[in-house]
């Protein structure tokens, strides 16, 4: 484990991190999204989705205050690329039923590809400087 300097250290502020506000505009979407599902099943998928959309800036923010510890702040990208995930997959269900519009579906779609991309692009980076025990 490479040596912490703790007398310098200090937590960087996670909402400056371009992946964090992506994921925050998600959760407006998802906010908008549900409120178009129908009675039946809004409650249950309501649910379902914003519990996931919430996830995924959580386990930002969560991971980037154990920053120095590469691994765990892997771990916690890890969790929020699940929680994105789980998303697409409650929308896949919501658009097969006829619940959501094609645009809204499209448009989880494309910030579930983009903040995967964006997350992926960090555990990399991450793997990176344990590999050179940075």
């Amino acid at each position: 484990m490479k040596n912490i300097d703790f007398e310098n250290y200090s937590v960087r502020d996670f909402r400056k991190l371009i992946v964090y506000q992506k994921s925050l505009e998600l959760c407006d979407i998802v906010q908008e999204i549900i409120k178009k599902l129908p009675g039946e099943h809004k409650y249950i998928l309501k649910d379902q989705l914003l519990r996931a959309s919430m996830s995924i800036p959580a386990n930002i923010a969560e991971g980037n205050s154990v920053a120095i510890y590469s691994k765990k702040y892997i771990s916690f990208l890890i969790n929020a690329i699940g929680s994105n995930n789980e998303v697409l997959s409650h929308a896949d269900i919501a658009f097969r039923y006829n619940y959501i519009t094609k645009e809204d579906f499209d448009m989880i779609e494309k910030y579930n590809q983009e903040l995967n991309r964006m997350l992926v692009g960090m555990i990399r980076k991450l793997g990176k400087q344990i590999k050179e025990g940075a």
